[in-house]
């Protein structure tokens, strides 16, 4: 799957919302739908027509960007799913998965077999949403070595952790299952070690690991404790996401709002929404914006500036590289 960020992630999340509140509308109770997406109907006059509640969001009036995703629990374990399972961020060490994707997980897949959404006039997708719910599961499997696999229904034996599918493996190394399952030919040097019960293969978690290793796709998992300081010249940043989930965890320690940053700013070209765009993972190299923000947080300057031109020096290194190896496949 092509790349994708949380912009794209928060917008899917906006849609099959949107069309699960539509739904609920049409089959439950009238305003369930509003109450459900957290909006006032009233905002929304040309779409009161009568005690008429048929397809109540069919009217063009209200759009994705008046659906705040953020009001609703599931998308924080999405976001959280989507920095551990494409990142290798884990924020909590000692985070029991059971207890944090079990209900997600449930509400995901559930709504991939609710029928009445294929009724909705709202046009929605899962399937980012459900990219990362894989990609998260499966570096579970990968680090916790935990997880039913499928073999327990196939052979009716008991539970076995620690198993992944070659297409979990494949996830993670971002390869295309059939490079995995050629890659497993025991000619190979460094070849990946399987095992096989009924009609399917699989790969223990231990040696999942020393093969994704050397894989060039593939990205270890960092465990990050939110809440403590980091050193930045000595640890600096991995990725985009894991710069604006500093960024914002500075913000937070300061009581201050995106807000109250676009206008202690003061920066024509740093509006409120570039703001949370950076938080939520789109990064942008900007040393004049970036000094004064550091100013604002109570952040080393320099430390800030360095760590943040080393991250943008890798990330267009990361995408040249992907740019000449399309360019060879052509």
């Amino acid at each position: 799957m092509d790349h994708f960020t949380k912009d794209d992630l928060l917008n899917e999340i906006r849609g099959f919302m949107w069309a699960l509140a539509d739904s609920l509308e049409r089959v439950y109770a009238p305003n369930i739908g509003w109450a459900l997406l957290g909006i006032e109907r009233e905002r929304f006059p040309a779409m009161m027509s009568g005690d008429s509640y048929a397809y109540p969001f069919g009217v063009m009036n209200l759009e994705l960007k008046d659906i705040d995703p953020t009001k609703f629990l599931v998308t924080n374990v999405i976001l959280e799913m989507y920095d551990y399972g494409v990142d290798g961020l884990r924020r909590d060490i000692t985070h029991n998965w059971i207890d944090f994707a079990t209900d997600t997980e449930a509400f995901i897949l559930g709504l991939l077999n609710f029928p009445l959404l294929n009724e909705s006039g709202v046009q929605y997708s899962l399937r980012l949403t459900s990219h990362v719910l894989r990609l998260a599961t499966a570096r579970w499997k990968l680090d916790d070595e935990e997880g039913m696999s499928a073999i327990d229904l196939e052979v009716s034996e008991p539970v076995y952790s620690g198993v992944l599918t070659l297409n979990e493996v494949a996830l993670l190394a971002s390869m295309d299952e059939k490079s995995v399952r050629n890659a497993t030919n025991p000619k190979l040097k460094n070849h990946l070690k399987t095992f096989n019960r009924g009609t399917r293969t699989y790969v223990n978690a231990q040696d999942a690991r020393e093969w994704l290793v050397g894989r060039r796709g593939f990205k270890p998992t960092v465990n990050i404790d939110s809440d403590a300081e980091r050193d930045l010249e000595k640890v600096g940043f991995f990725s985009a996401t894991d710069f604006g989930s500093y960024i914002r965890k500075q913000r937070e320690k300061k009581n201050l709002k995106i807000a109250d940053i676009a206008e202690k700013l003061a920066l024509p070209d740093w509006p409120q929404e570039r703001l949370t765009a950076i938080e939520e993972g789109s990064f942008v190299m900007d040393r004049k914006m970036y000094g004064a923000l550091a100013k604002i947080l109570c952040i080393e300057k320099k430390a800030l500036l360095v760590a943040s031109l080393a991250l943008h020096q890798r990330l267009e290194r990361a995408a040249l590289e992907g740019y000449l190896e399309d360019d060879t496949t052509d």
